[in-house]
């Protein structure tokens, strides 16, 4: 419900709390603002629409060669140093105990950088379920909450004509895929993809709708189906950065009964999520979406 924004104003990146259902903006706290703009400063920063950061950041100009930053080894020291001190004044951070990492899972080929910052994933009048997504993102160590994480978040339509990307490479043609972060994928508007800033307390929420499966190839023997799944790149100061994809227990089986080979394996099974109905109250009236929960593991 609660997101982050920056707009270019001359001084800085001004930050604020929004209501992203009815566009109230009010002013954050100092402690906030402070470790957002330091968190800012550490985490990919491709969008076109972040350009300037808050004073008080180290970082003041990338080029496009150097601005998304994932290995915290190469971030100014002191920098880092700082951020955790903001965080450590943060008395009331949710706690979990015995905590295993988040699983890994495939970038796949439909990744894009530059994703914008904001809570809702899927075009406004999408076709298909109303899905809320929501979570917080913990310390596999300590079991504590890691605030400011920037989750990127990616998805295919849910059309009932089968999912969709939004995405296109130059000239027409598509890389041979490899296991990496793909730097050369485009979109035409960001449709199904969003860059979401977890909160002081390490929680997010994500508004979309349920991903359609889709026909990964057709000329496979038997046919290469991917179900409903949606993919995330997770970062945060001094964690490892995770690629991972979330699947729904009810939605594992693909249109004629084929299996996904990736939500099936093994290690997904932690990956696989209940869809429960839920209404939810906001001040403008009641909506129901169905409801998925994924609290994110991150580990150094």
């Amino acid at each position: 419900r609660v997101g982050c924004v920056g707009r270019t104003c001359g001084g800085g990146l001004q930050s604020s709390r929004v209501d992203y259902h009815h566009q109230r903006v009010a002013p954050m706290n100092d402690g906030d603002s402070e470790a957002l703009a330091l968190a800012l400063s550490l985490l990919p920063l491709t969008s076109p629409h972040l350009t300037c950061v808050h004073p008080l950041s180290p970082l003041t100009v990338l080029s496009t060669e150097n601005m998304y930053r994932t290995d915290v080894q190469a971030q100014p020291p002191t920098a880092v140093g700082d951020l955790h001190s903001v965080f450590e004044r943060e008395t009331s951070l949710p706690q979990k105990e015995g905590l295993s990492p988040t699983p890994s899972q495939v970038w796949g080929p439909f990744y894009a950088l530059g994703a914008p910052f904001r809570a809702k994933l899927s075009p406004i009048g999408a076709e298909g379920d109303p899905l809320l997504l929501e979570g917080t993102v913990y310390d596999s160590v300590t079991g504590n909450a890691v605030p400011f994480a920037v989750l990127d978040v990616w998805q295919a339509s849910g059309s009932d004509e089968g999912g969709e990307y939004d995405y296109y490479e130059e000239g027409g043609g598509q890389r041979v895929y490899e296991e990496a972060l793909n730097t050369i994928g485009k979109t035409k508007d960001f449709s199904y993809r969003a860059r979401v800033i977890a909160d002081q307390k390490g929680r997010y929420e994500i508004e979309s709708v349920v991903p359609a499966p889709y026909l990964d190839d057709k000329y496979d023997d038997p046919p290469k189906w991917r179900c409903a799944h949606i993919h995330f790149f997770v970062n945060a100061p001094s964690f490892e950065p995770l690629v991972t994809q979330i699947y729904f227990k009810d939605k594992i089986v693909t249109p004629g009964g084929y299996a996904d080979k990736h939500a099936g394996a093994e290690k997904a099974a932690a990956l696989q999520l209940d869809l429960v109905d839920t209404t939810v109250k906001r001040s403008s009236g009641d909506y129901t979406y169905k409801h998925a929960q994924f609290d994110i593991v991150l580990k150094k």
